[in-house]
């Protein structure tokens, strides 16, 4: 990106929404309350079913804002393709209709790509809505191959907290995957296989917010969550860039395979403990053994047998 007065510099805002009314005006505002002005906001609704059209109607009077809204439900990976391809700003903010941000947010991200003319992704920390916990962020400015790395050990970036380079949307595949939750992770880890720099900043500028219908606390009691994140880790395991990383991936996957096997174990469905357990040894080898995760499956393995004993 080309050094320039900052005030020239468009951000393009994107806002995700479906069925969630009860949040949105937060986000929106946020968005309206941001010190740097120079931004377009496109909210797409994803066939919301409660009354978000009635709630965004009242913003449309301002020219920067723009509404679209899907005849169908087409899911999270095309809404958020949808929402990269939106308009002209050289950098694109992403930001979940359930979560908003502080008013300094925009600045800082364009003064990130300011400084750094080669940026192509910069992400934030956050703070969970009505905690005082934070994410795990730190301060950083690396290639993408590096960042890669953290993103596998820690989950690091979220799409309300991260801003992308148009160019590096055009040169990364899209979102579209099979996923239902892990979409976030499937498309950060492949923008991080294209990124030329990558900056983040521990300074909590998103607020993430955790509720029943969020698909991620859905996803992570159900499980499915960690089936997706090991066919992500398996297929980007396959890059010849990252050949490095591959006990790392492994050890991940060993890691996915336990949790899983927890998860499953103690919504009742005991059947599969053995098949987890012996596919993270497949994976992780005996590092497996130092990984908590293994003996509460053991436990909770034990506990189901002596309750169906009695």
């Amino acid at each position: 990106m080309q050094k320039n007065n900052n005030k020239h510099i468009k951000v393009t805002v994107g806002i995700m929404s479906y069925n969630n009314s009860e949040f949105i005006t937060e986000a929106i505002q946020s968005v309206i309350k941001q010190t740097y002005t120079n931004w377009e906001l496109f909210i797409v609704d994803d066939c919301s079913k409660d009354n978000t059209h009635e709630i965004v109607s009242q913003y449309l009077d301002d020219p920067r804002i723009n509404y679209i809204s899907h005849d169908v439900n087409k899911g999270q990976d095309a809404t958020w393709e949808h929402v990269l391809s939106l308009g002209e700003g050289s950098i694109i903010g992403t930001l979940h209709a359930d979560d908003y941000w502080n008013k300094n947010m925009l600045q800082v991200a364009v003064n990130s790509f300011i400084e750094n003319t080669d940026l192509d992704l910069f992400f934030t920390n956050w703070t969970f809505i009505g905690t005082t916990d934070t994410g795990p962020v730190v301060n950083k400015l690396d290639s993408g191959l590096d960042f890669l790395e953290d993103q596998i050990k820690f989950y690091t970036i979220l799409p309300s907290a991260s801003f992308l380079s148009r160019d590096v949307v055009k040169k990364s595949p899209s979102p579209i995957c099979d996923y239902r939750a892990a979409v976030d992770t499937y498309y950060f880890y492949r923008v991080l296989l294209h990124a030329n720099k990558v900056k983040s900043s521990n300074d909590a500028l998103m607020h993430y917010r955790m509720h029943d219908n969020n698909e991620t606390t859905i996803s992570r009691s159900a499980g499915y969550v960690f089936e997706e994140c090991i066919d992500n880790l398996r297929n980007i395991q396959k890059e010849r860039k990252i050949s490095n990383l591959s006990n790392l991936i492994n050890r991940r996957i060993a890691y996915f395979f336990l949790i899983l096997g927890v998860q499953r174990i103690k919504f009742g469905d005991p059947k599969n403990t053995w098949s987890y357990a012996i596919s993270a040894l497949k994976s992780g080898g005996l590092s497996s053994l130092a990984n908590r995760n293994f003996y509460r499956l053991m436990f909770h393995h034990y506990k189901t047998l002596v309750s169906n004993k009695q």
